[in-house]
């Protein structure tokens, strides 16, 4: 395992481990250091434990662009990035979430993402690779958060504690021939902080970890959930995707609630007409939904629960 870091002593105080200057850096490893700290600085500060050159861990105290993205395009220019790469941010902004918004790293917070260099066979796993890693961080909250406090999964990729976000997760891929190969996870999770956002219907508030009970060090942190996220990896190609949907089912626990769902535009979803409206009946293994009532599962939008657009709407009232 290589861990590289262009702020030895953030990563150290996190870490617990001294990064050194002047290493030479294998070529697949210098691939990971050069996507993602883009123009190396000055000096590389890296520290391996001599276990291998295929897994990689690059830390980047100050991002200016969004990591994940960084390593699509070192994937989609061909370049040899090692088997397995975590990517962590301190803190910055141009980072991304779903359908490309927008969204800051906030210091004391997580921001990770991790590329598996497997493959997975397109026709055997549904919505697994999306289920992921959406499973893996509720899983870790459920194990974490005091007696009685249930983490929640919100269609399609948003983590809920107490009805508030805590974190979201992204999962995508790239198809050749019959397989998915080279599949990336982004996970944000609010350890220390929650960022301010202007409520709405989809996320009506946000919460952090520091809430609940005392955020772990990070290094810990980051090796649970990238652990997790290999073995549930290996368990998908292996097994398929049936785990991981009892899983998704049972942290999301909106099924035979009364929902809508609109398509994911700018525009303020109640001055117009959702996509689908009804109680939701199941989640099927596509991670499609089925609402009573409408013949063809919902595929693609974001979802709303009826009773927060009940509260929006009156919030709406004169007088409200």
């Amino acid at each position: 395992m290589w861990w590289l870091t262009d702020s030895p002593d953030a990563f150290a105080a996190e870490f617990g481990i001294e990064a050194r200057p002047g290493i030479a850096l294998p070529a697949a490893v210098g691939a990971a250091w050069a996507c993602l700290a883009g123009p190396a600085p000055a000096q590389a500060f890296a520290a391996t434990d001599g276990d291998g050159d295929d897994r990689v861990l690059v830390h980047v105290a100050q991002a200016r662009r969004s990591q994940y993205d960084a390593i699509r395009a070192a994937l989609a220019a061909d370049h040899s990035l090692p088997r397995v790469l975590l990517s962590l941010v301190g803190r910055g902004s141009g980072l991304r979430g779903l359908r490309e918004r927008r969204w800051e790293a906030a210091p004391g917070n997580l921001h990770l993402s991790v590329l598996v260099r497997g493959s997975l066979e397109i026709s055997r796993i549904g919505g697994g690779l999306s289920m992921l890693p959406a499973v893996t961080v509720a899983d870790w909250l459920a194990d974490h958060l005091p007696a009685g406090t249930a983490p929640e999964i919100k269609w399609v990729n948003d983590l809920l504690v107490d009805r508030r976000k805590i974190g979201g997760v992204l999962a995508s891929s790239s198809i050749r021939g019959r397989q998915l190969e080279d599949c990336l996870f982004g996970i944000g999770l609010n350890l220390a902080s929650a960022p301010p956002i202007e409520p709405d219907v989809f996320v009506t508030g946000t919460t952090c970890l520091a809430e609940w009970i005392d955020p772990p060090p990070l290094r810990r942190l980051v090796d649970e959930l990238a652990g997790e996220l290999e073995r549930r990896f290996g368990m998908l190609a292996a097994d398929g995707p049936e785990a991981l949907l009892a899983a998704y089912r049972h942290h999301h626990r909106g099924i035979g609630r009364a929902v809508r769902i609109w398509l994911d535009e700018p525009a303020d979803p109640l001055d117009r007409e959702p996509l689908a409206r009804g109680t939701l009946e199941d989640i099927l293994p596509d991670l499609s939904l089925r609402i009573r009532g409408r013949r063809q599962p919902v595929t693609r939008g974001r979802l709303a629960y009826e009773e927060d657009v009940a509260a929006a709407l009156a919030a709406r009232r004169p007088g409200a």
